[in-house]
């Protein structure tokens, strides 16, 4: 298996390992379906994905650091540059979601980057909305 290949099973086997609370680093019967849902979101999502991982990888690293993932969630937010403390919260969760932390993003953990990301976003936008009655 490619190293990239490795990375995709590695996230599959321990995003479906949590389902049950009990981190084994082996899939029982009732994880499953969990994992079979979380490969076909992810097959899905995958040209995105290489998409934006090879406009931002610049250097050919095959991670995403600081400044590329910088510039790649200006980019999902429409031109509007985060906070460096945002890009260190996405960096922080989903560096080492697959494997060991390297200071950057792998292409496996950009998805789950992303969505930090947009719940991040959701949620602040939540925060600032105001109902009048």
């Amino acid at each position: 298996l490619t190293e990239l290949m490795m990375q995709e099973v590695l996230w599959v086997l321990r995003t479906a390992d949590r389902e049950d609370n009990s981190i084994n680093d082996m899939i029982n019967r009732d994880e499953i379906p969990a994992a079979l849902d979380l490969w076909n979101s992810y097959e899905k999502a995958k040209p995105f994905i290489n998409k934006m991982f090879d406009k931002y990888d610049t250097n050919h690293s095959n991670k995403l650091e600081f400044g590329q993932l910088k510039r790649m969630l200006t980019d999902l937010n429409d031109g509007h540059e985060p906070h460096d403390e945002e890009v260190k919260m996405v960096l922080d969760m989903a560096d080492g979601e697959v494997a060991q932390k390297t200071g950057g993003i792998n292409r496996t953990e950009l998805q789950g980057a992303m969505t930090i990301w947009y719940m991040h976003v959701d949620e602040q936008a939540s925060k600032s909305k105001c109902c009048v009655q």
